[in-house]
């Protein structure tokens, strides 16, 4: 059936995993469509029909969890559009409290280019796709029922589809302006010139600026935390390296010691620069997983959420 120039399927968007019709999942398939309608009527394909429609997150990996914390949960969200040819993800971004908006982000994957799936609905319920070069996508964050209506899906689809491979045989990213597809490593669309952020900026902004890998790639919250946190250590680096080098006089009472109480020093400059070094690292390695999915310079035009 057509809604707003898009193709549905309503015996499949609007019911649950046993086929049921499900009011709840009628308001929310048709919130999330109506918000996003422009969007997609760009980036969907002649024929293609909208299955189903979930918000998740995109799952971090186990260094990012380990290293992150609870901050590792701050992941874009995202809105997953399941369609008779594909998977398409549409990447989120917080706006307000209950708010979201799309913030320029689009991949996609063909059915026919998953090589295998794992859907878990334990205590964290996730989904995975593998696509043919090995590589893997988790999101999570999803609803228990979405999770038992994906499973459903994809046992639909993926037999269905296995003949539609694609030469990239995994996730492609898009242009949000003109809809072209993106090379990766390369940061500026071949079809619009639109340019994104680049890999080499957010490592020179992480090393130079406190916080600032975090702030380039969008991790506004935590990048405050981080920016207070290296201020400080730094602050405190540079004072013990001028006490070291004899610049500044160490506390001590006893001036025939000073000698003594500046070779002190060395243990703990040792210690500030390993912490500060990892720090810089940890965030400069979760900014790149960012940015290599393809963060617009210029805000998009676009609903929202």
């Amino acid at each position: 059936m057509p809604r707003q120039d898009l193709q549905i399927r309503e015996d499949v968007l609007y019911a649950d995993a046993k086929g049921n019709e499900n009011a709840r999942i009628r308001e929310r398939a048709e919130q999330a469509l109506d918000s996003i309608v422009s969007v997609l009527r760009k980036f969907l394909l002649s024929g293609e029909v909208i299955f189903y429609v979930s918000r998740g997150s995109l799952m971090p990996d186990l260094f990012e969890q380990f290293t992150s914390g609870i901050w590792s949960h701050l992941q874009p969200g995202a809105l997953l559009v399941f369609t008779n040819r594909r998977l398409l993800n549409l990447r989120l971004k917080s706006k307000g409290f209950r708010s979201w908006e799309w913030d320029g982000g689009v991949e996609a994957m063909f059915w026919g280019d998953v090589d295998r799936t794992k859907v878990a609905s334990g205590l964290s319920p996730y989904v995975e796709l593998r696509d043919r070069k090995g590589h893997k996508e988790r999101f999570w964050r999803l609803r228990r029922a979405d999770v038992k209506k994906i499973r459903m899906l994809l046992a639909a689809l993926l037999p269905a589809s296995a003949g539609e491979t694609t030469p990239d045989q995994s996730f492609t990213s898009y242009c949000p302006s003109c809809c072209a597809a993106l090379t990766p490593g390369v940061y500026r669309c071949a079809g619009c010139g639109m340019e994104f952020k680049d890999e080499k900026t957010l490592v020179w902004r992480g090393i130079l600026i406190p916080g600032g890998a975090d702030f380039y790639a969008r991790r506004t919250a935590r990048g405050v935390l981080i920016f207070l946190l290296e201020s400080a250590l730094l602050f405190t680096f540079l004072f013990w390296l001028l006490i070291f080098v004899g610049a500044v006089s160490p506390p001590t009472p006893d001036p025939g010691q000073t000698a003594q109480a500046r070779a002190d020093f060395l243990a703990p400059l040792i210690f500030l620069a390993v912490i500060i070094a990892l720090e810089k690292s940890m965030a400069i390695r979760i900014g790149l997983r960012m940015i290599r999915r393809f963060l617009p310079l210029r805000k998009p035009e676009v609903p929202a959420i």
